[in-house]
């Protein structure tokens, strides 16, 4: 849990590396007696101790489910979809706090665009050029919460992923290989990301969308079944290993295009 503070990643990995090893009651000890420790040395120190609290358990509860889900399930598939559902509660939970998520970005992006990008853009960018790319800040608006889950859901599922291989290396060598091939997302996933994509083929391009930043989730559940999709191609056929170099970096330099065809797969 320290290390979730200035380590959310290694934190996590840690935690989850716990409850699959040892099971739920010895992670939740080693989480309420770390949090004691966390409180005891944000008191002492200049930090908020409510905020870096919430912080840390706003990272380490939904690894902490998710883990557990893979621990009794033993699917990589039913550990990734639960991934999913939190993420959607993320985005039902920050719609129903404010009246308008996407009039809050854009206050902030209107702010950031007059106060620091503005001020450093060349004499030579024409006006033209500048209100393009305005209009290219204002497009993407709609698509920061959304973004912002999809990245919270990847981020919980690629830790968990990682505890798991370290379970694997220390005490099953070779066991996480063919789990993560054999990924499969359960099937009942089509039924909401049929129903949000319906929605927002509907709605269109509106500001506050539910619809929208939950299928962006969904997509997210998709990309990771998509990569097992391809190293399980490359295994069948050793010789196209060069799929899985052009696959990351892909990922890599064109993520959202890249994302939406390996979801597609």
């Amino acid at each position: 849990m320290m290390l979730s503070v200035f380590f959310p990643p290694i934190g996590g990995v840690v935690l989850g590396l716990i409850a699959l090893r040892q099971g739920p009651q010895i992670a939740s000890q080693v989480i309420i007696g770390s949090l004691g420790l966390v409180a005891l040395v944000l008191l002492l120190s200049s930090f908020n101790p409510k905020t870096l609290l919430l912080f840390c358990l706003g990272i380490m509860l939904p690894i902490f489910l998710v883990t557990l889900v893979l621990r009794v399930t033993q699917s990589q598939g039913m550990m990734i979809a639960v991934a999913g559902l939190l993420g959607i509660s993320s985005v039902l939970y920050t719609h129903s706090q404010v009246d308008s998520l996407a009039a809050n970005y854009r206050q902030v992006v209107e702010s950031l665009w007059q106060e620091d990008i503005l001020p450093k853009l060349s004499t030579d960018v024409t006006e033209d050029k500048t209100k393009a790319m305005k209009q290219t800040l204002d497009n993407f608006i709609p698509f920061i919460n959304g973004i912002r889950a999809g990245f919270l859901t990847a981020g919980i599922i690629l830790i968990v992923l990682f505890a798991r291989w370290w379970q694997a290396k220390a005490f099953n060598p070779g066991g996480f290989r063919p789990e993560f091939l054999s990924l499969s997302l359960p099937k009942w996933i089509l039924l909401p990301l049929a129903i949000c994509a319906g929605m927002v083929f509907k709605d269109g391009l509106v500001d506050d969308s539910i619809a929208r930043d939950c299928l962006i989730v969904l997509m997210v559940l998709y990309v990771f079944q998509g990569i097992a999709c391809v190293h399980a191609f490359v295994v069948r056929r050793p010789e196209q290993r060069g799929w899985l170099f052009g696959m990351y970096i892909s990922l890599i330099f064109i993520s959202f295009y890249a994302a939406v065809i390996l979801a597609c797969i």
